[in-house]
């Protein structure tokens, strides 16, 4: 039971350190959940939201690419939309586009990859772009974002050899 005491204070007297983990990436875990989830899908539709008597009133068009994680800034940026809203009430309108998007063919559950951002394009409902210096990988229908050489992955952005610098 004592070799359990003594083994911190030996590792401190033969130099056991750890490295430092600013220039490490987390290796990921095949049932690592990190990558954002997503449902996707091309919106084609006359959007028709009840009014104030319970009638359902066509508001307007919607033609775009529509993920779910953005409808709280789409009820808000499209005027179709923000009309909607002002009808109905924004949890009616976000009830309504959340049902067609989940109930439009071929929607998409979409995975992005680590250090990638989504974008939704007609045609494509789980693109992405890259970020933090990464590129897409294979370069024709990219499925995740890598570190081409001769870069490095340091403090979580793909730099050239010789920039990296200590996470302060």
């Amino acid at each position: 039971m004592r070799i359990f005491r003594v083994l911190p204070i030996l590792g401190l007297l033969f130099g056991a350190h750890a490295s430092p983990l600013e220039s490490r990436e987390p290796a990921s875990h095949p049932l690592d959940a990190r990558a954002p989830l997503d449902v996707c899908a091309n919106v084609n539709v006359d959007l028709a939201v009840p009014d104030s008597l319970g009638t359902l009133t066509t508001v307007g068009r919607i033609d775009v690419c529509l993920c779910l994680s953005a409808l709280p800034l789409f009820l808000k940026t499209n005027n179709v939309a923000i009309v909607a809203v002002q009808t109905a009430s924004e949890s009616v309108v976000t009830d309504i586009l959340t049902k067609i998007i989940i109930g439009t063919a071929p929607n998409a559950h979409c995975v992005y990859p680590d250090h990638s951002t989504p974008i939704c394009i007609n045609g494509n409902p789980c693109g992405f772009q890259c970020t933090d210096g990464f590129t897409p990988y294979p370069p024709q229908y990219p499925t995740t974002c890598v570190c081409d050489a001769p870069n490095i992955v340091c403090n979580g952005k793909c730099v050239p050899p010789g920039s990296c610098l200590p996470f302060l």
